[in-house]
């Protein structure tokens, strides 16, 4: 008998990894990592504007997309604000020309994740209300 230990087994993935995935936040806005970028995938999807928070120099570009480039460092030292403003206005343009956008940095983690609420915020604070 096993009294006053926790049996059981190891917890088992359900679904696949989000670090190599493209999510969907709302239908004209996505999140990702920098290696989950595909161009079939970002035409697949609709996507036809990407922000780049990479910071990497020479990263791949795709034909067809339109690029805004957010050079910061994935460091608590950064002052991100400066960007919010201009990510916010790239994606509302996007989503004005029938298109849809993508925030990705190396991961999809901090910078991605920081930019892509910032621009709910700013653009979108009447479509949770």
């Amino acid at each position: 008998m096993n009294a006053g230990k926790l049996v059981g087994h190891p917890p088992q993935l359900s679904r696949p990894s989000t670090l190599f995935s493209i999510c969907e936040v709302l239908p004209h806005l996505f999140i990702a990592g920098y290696a989950s970028l595909e161009e079939s995938k970002l035409h697949q999807l609709g996507i036809t504007h990407c922000v780049d928070a990479t910071n990497i120099p020479n990263v791949k570009r795709f034909q067809g997309i339109e690029y805004f480039f957010v050079p910061i460092d994935d460091s608590l030292m950064v002052d991100a604000t400066k960007y919010f403003q201009g990510v916010a206005d790239f994606v509302r343009s996007a989503k004005q020309k029938g298109g849809k956008a993508v925030i990705y940095c190396a991961a999809g983690i901090s910078r991605a994740a920081t930019l892509t609420i910032m621009t709910l915020v700013i653009n979108e604070r009447n479509y949770f209300t």
